[in-house]
């Protein structure tokens, strides 16, 4: 015996269940994920390099950024962080353009130069 009732309940609870389904997948979010562009340099540009490279990184990345002096050269600080270690790993959460800092290095040399005096008269 076939029980109408039952095909009648199936349909709605397939229904139902369609439903739901359709409202789950159009809740998935399918925009892209923000980028941002962090832009890097170095002063003096001879005082030495940074990496990374320019580079656009997702919203949230973490980027640690390095700064290398040359020969002769010390590095101070950067320019465009509250911050003076290296390497440093900073959020992106917006466009940052941030400078690696350098100050050429200062020798000082002490020329001790002793008169010795030989003659005669200096005896």
């Amino acid at each position: 015996m076939y029980d109408s009732n039952y095909s009648e309940r199936f349909r709605v609870k397939f229904s139902q269940l369609l439903f739901v389904f359709i409202i789950l997948i159009s809740g998935c979010s399918t925009e892209p994920t923000p980028t941002y562009l962090l832009s890097l340099n170095t002063f003096p540009e001879e005082g030495g390099s940074v990496s990374p490279s320019n580079a656009e990184f997702d919203e949230g990345s973490e980027v640690k950024i390095t700064a290398t002096p040359h020969e002769h050269w010390d590095f101070v600080g950067w320019d465009g962080l509250n911050e003076s270690q290296n390497p440093v790993t900073i959020s992106m959460d917006s466009d940052r353009s941030i400078a690696a800092v350098f100050e050429k290095k200062v020798f000082c040399y002490i020329i001790q130069i002793k008169l010795v005096m030989v003659g005669k008269d200096h005896e």
